[in-house]
C-alpha cells in the first residue's frame, strides 16, 4: 500500500470495498464459516489444570503457616506451658495415689483393713 492509504483509512476501506466487489463473493464466502467458528477450548482441562495450581499454592502456603507457627514466640510459650501443666498433672496423680481410699463393704470388714 502507498503512504497516503495508510495516512487515509476512509480510502483504505474504499479501496477495501472495491476489491471485495470485483473480486466477487466467494471470497467472504468462504472467510465466513472460518470466522464463524470460534475455536475449541478444553474448559474441562483448564479447570483441572486450574485445581492443581490451587492445590499446590494451598499446601504450600499451609506449610509455611506451620513453619511460622512453630517458630513463633507464642506457640513455644504455649507449648512449655502445655508441658508444664502435664508435668504437674503426673506429679499430682503420683502424689494422689499414694493416699488411696479404701472403702470398707457394708457386711464384712476385710482382714486387711484392721
Amino acid at each position: 500500500m502507498p503512504d497516503d492509504q495508510q495516512q487515509d483509512p476512509l480510502k483504505a476501506l474504499e479501496d477495501l470495498i472495491a476489491q471485495r466487489k470485483a473480486g466477487g463473493a466467494a471470497a467472504p464466502a468462504a472467510a465466513t464459516p472460518a470466522e464463524a467458528a470460534p475455536p475449541q477450548i478444553d474448559t474441562e482441562a483448564l479447570l483441572a489444570e486450574a485445581h492443581s495450581r490451587d492445590e499446590q499454592s494451598i499446601a504450600e502456603q499451609r506449610q509455611k503457616f506451620e513453619e511460622l507457627k512453630q517458630t513463633s514466640p507464642e506457640y513455644q510459650a504455649a507449648t512449655e506451658q502445655k508441658a508444664a501443666a502435664q508435668e504437674e498433672r503426673s506429679v499430682a496423680d503420683a502424689f494422689s495415689d499414694d493416699f488411696a481410699i479404701r472403702q470398707l463393704d457394708h457386711t464384712t470388714i476385710p482382714e486387711d483393713a484392721t
